[in-house]
């Protein structure tokens, strides 16, 4: 169970600290510590991933914005992207930290984890690790986030937060938390998000104001001598290039579907000409990402799944005439 959700993950673009949560049982002794500093560890390099260049050669004229922002679709490679420029600011001598959001970060937990992100980051600084007890024995977060900001400010360089899965987080800390973090960062300090939603209005006001930079679809998306490049790496220069286009058209640069033409060709006798044929039949490759991604899938979330495949779109109350399950809502979310 643990291989296949494992196999979905990478699908999903996932950083491996997901697949590691899921492993864990809820019997171990510290697992709020232990699931805290896997939020806290940044995802591991991946075979077979570019370095988009592109993207990294656009990052050098942004890096100076105070926010940064990756939003696209799940597959689109922003963990991937984002782990890219963590080792770009720590090459520039930057502390950058690493935090991956969920749906359990309320106020508290969220600064718990963001502290123990940057004490990992700054090599545990005694200032730190005093506002950490603080935090354990009940004080206001929103009062340690002050404390915290003024702390960073001090430090001798940059600073570089990074919060992946920013669409996870409850609320109440997208919309208070978060927004008085930004408004109010030194200038020695940056942050990074990853998200599949758009950002609060507070981040677009930023926007206008020239504060933000955003990377969305369209950037991310792989451009022809991308998927080539990645091809290739796998492959050999028994791929060429007209072969690359046929997949890349396939699945539109989607990041996502080469790596799924990728893992299915590895699986073929012959992957050149098992490419070539999804390179011209997309239908084919979708149809594989859809067995692929329901296989891993319990039989009751799968039948719950294709039950709905009529539907145009999705709403709590329909999901509960359709399928007859009263918890509808809470499967769907």
């Amino acid at each position: 169970k643990a291989i296949q959700y494992s196999f979905s993950a990478s699908l999903l673009d996932k950083p491996h600290s997901e697949v590691t949560l899921f492993a864990m049982t809820s019997s171990s002794p510290s697992r709020h510590d232990t699931l805290l500093r896997i939020k806290a560890a940044p995802p591991r390099p991946r075979r077979w991933w570019l370095q988009r260049g592109r993207l990294l050669a656009r990052f050098a004229n942004l890096r100076e914005r105070p926010l940064l922002a990756v939003q696209a679709p799940a597959g689109c490679g922003k963990t991937s992207l984002l782990a890219s420029l963590r080792r770009e600011w720590l090459a520039s001598g930057a502390y950058v930290s690493w935090l991956t959001l969920d749906e359990r970060d309320d106020p508290s937990r969220f600064v718990e984890g963001l502290l123990l992100s940057l004490t990992t980051a700054l090599g545990n600084p005694p200032a730190l690790a005093a506002l950490r007890r603080e935090l354990s024995i009940g004080a206001d977060p929103h009062e340690i986030v002050g404390r915290l900001l003024a702390l960073l400010a001090d430090q001798a360089h940059p600073v570089v937060m990074i919060f992946d899965d920013l669409h996870a987080l409850p609320e109440v800390v997208t919309t208070e938390m978060l927004p008085y973090i930004v408004l109010n960062m030194p200038a020695n300090v940056h942050t990074l998000v990853g998200s599949r939603h758009a950002l609060p209005s507070d981040a677009r006001d930023l926007l206008q104001r020239g504060d933000l930079a955003l990377l969305d679809q369209d950037d991310l998306r792989f451009r022809v001598e991308e998927s080539l490049e990645l091809l290739r790496a796998r492959f050999g220069n028994d791929i060429d290039a007209d072969t690359a286009a046929r997949v890349h058209d396939a699945v539109g640069g989607w990041p996502l579907g080469v790596q799924l033409a990728i893992s299915v060709a590895e699986r073929s006798d012959a992957p050149v000409a098992m490419l070539t044929s999804l390179g011209a039949h997309a239908v084919d490759l979708r149809l594989h990402a859809a067995d692929a991604m329901l296989a891993s899938l319990e039989p009751t979330m799968q039948e719950f799944l294709v039950t709905l495949v009529p539907l145009d779109r999705l709403h709590p109350e329909l999901c509960i005439l359709m399928t007859g399950r009263d918890d509808a809502p809470a499967v769907l979310s």
